[in-house]
């Protein structure tokens, strides 16, 4: 008798935003991380999140596994602390770049392990912020 393997499936933003966007979003990151400074891959990031609350707003998506993230995305978009937002979308972010076959986390200069999605959740919180007004 053999054992049925069951694959858990995981959650992604390609279910929300579909797979052409997703697939650049990954190439772009893939391309870019390696050499890319994290402060502004942080911004990138964040960009890809508003595009993902964007759609998330527009589209009323169908199956369990595509509304799980769309609920995500929508209860992070009214946080106003990076780590609640963080708490609702993390394992996107870190499949995002998984999926694009890069590392998200980083160590700095002075030795110290940091992740670029907390950058991310901050400049995603602070996206409209013009400080100079």
């Amino acid at each position: 008798m053999g054992m049925s393997v069951r694959r858990k499936r995981r959650r992604t933003l390609e279910l929300l935003v579909g797979v052409s966007v997703y697939r650049a979003w990954t190439q772009m990151l893939a391309g870019l991380a390696p050499d890319g400074r994290s402060h502004r891959l942080a911004t990138l990031v964040a960009g890809f999140l508003h595009h993902a609350t964007n759609v998330a707003h527009e589209h009323d998506e169908s199956g369990a596994r595509a509304d799980a993230v769309r609920c995500s995305i929508l209860l992070a978009a009214e946080s106003q602390d990076p780590e609640e937002l963080l708490d609702e979308v993390r394992d996107l972010l870190r499949q995002l770049f998984a999926d694009a076959g890069i590392a998200s986390e980083r160590v700095s200069a002075r030795g110290e392990s940091y992740e670029i999605l907390e950058a991310a959740a901050h400049e995603y919180i602070h996206w409209y912020d013009m400080p100079w007004e």
